[in-house]
């Protein structure tokens, strides 16, 4: 089987060598893996190290040594470039995975025929590995198309594709979306299938540079205050643009209900009275108080 993996880079040369190599860890002998790289413009030792662990030939590893863009453009890019596979993985660059983390999406493929996407459980650790919770997804609950556009529902270093998805990604490919795991796990909602390994297969590392991630459900307030004051400067992250082109797209594959949700994300900007009915949707409020407060702030401010 050929396995692709889709890593976006940058100035990432304090982990990249010890995720690269849990990648080698994977290797089995009924699987072709390969590692596209996408430096995003490291100034550091990054590329360095990838092209030091190219020369081992443990596994086919390519580089792509590029000008900066921002983490979600860079993967979009691999997206639109990604070379032909059964299976696909986004990879971040400074996690590590488990060694049964490509054998296990493996077997939770169903149907080659129809975009699937699958979701494993992870350990949130601090940025020596050290576990900080267990992130698990209930077996008894599955998203809603709303939270999966409001919430940070599942992060991209825990998700697998098919070629199906992929295809369909490629297909419909926005110059912008709010990031590329969203916008993956929302195309695979609406035109095929989402599963669950309920099973934790990697270590998603937080640290200093890169506070985008899941965060522990404990209360920081320091941590609100910036993330707060960096929304403010941001404009808005494309969930309108994005909600727009899921109904044209696709609104013939869901509900009508749905339909009119994402009718309503397009639009809201336009009235205060679509603003306080997208805010009196339960479903839009997945996450722990701190995420409520934000999205809140959001929709009052337009930011979506």
């Amino acid at each position: 089987m050929k396995i692709q993996i889709l890593m976006s880079a940058y100035n990432g040369e304090k982990y990249i060598e010890e995720q690269i190599q849990s990648l080698i860890n994977n290797k089995k002998d009924d699987m072709q893996l390969s590692l596209l790289v996408r430096d995003d413009g490291s100034s550091d030792n990054t590329v360095s190290i990838v092209k030091k662990m190219q020369k081992q030939n443990l596994i086919d590893i390519d580089l792509l040594e590029e000008s900066n863009i921002g983490v979600t453009k860079s993967f979009l890019k691999l997206i639109k470039m990604a070379p032909s596979a059964d299976l696909y993985f986004f990879c971040d660059q400074d996690d590590v995975w488990l060694a049964n983390k490509i054998s296990m999406a493996q077997r939770a493929m169903r149907d080659t025929s129809v975009p699937e996407l699958y979701i494993a459980d992870y350990y949130l650790t601090d940025g020596e590995l050290n576990i900080i919770e267990e992130c698990a997804f209930p077996k008894e609950k599955k998203h809603t198309l709303l939270q999966i556009l409001f919430a940070n529902v599942s992060p991209g270093c825990a998700m697998a594709f098919n070629r199906a998805l992929l295809q369909e990604m490629q297909r419909v490919l926005p110059e912008d979306v709010p990031m590329h795991d969203l916008y993956a796990l929302a195309v695979a909602y609406c035109s095929g299938k989402v599963y669950h390994i309920h099973a934790p297969l990697l270590y998603y590392r937080q640290h200093g540079n890169n506070t985008e991630g899941v965060q522990s459900k404990k209360i920081n307030l320091k941590r609100i205050w910036k993330k707060q004051k960096s929304m403010m400067k941001k404009s808005e992250n494309h969930t309108a643009e994005l909600a727009r082109l899921l109904y044209a797209e696709y609104r013939t594959f869901i509900s009508e209900k749905e339909q009119k949700n994402l009718g309503l994300i397009a639009e809201y900007k336009n009235s205060i009275s679509r603003k306080i009915r997208l805010l009196r949707n339960n479903e839009i409020y997945y996450s722990g108080i701190r995420a409520k407060v934000l999205t809140f702030e959001k929709i009052i401010l337009g930011k979506y």
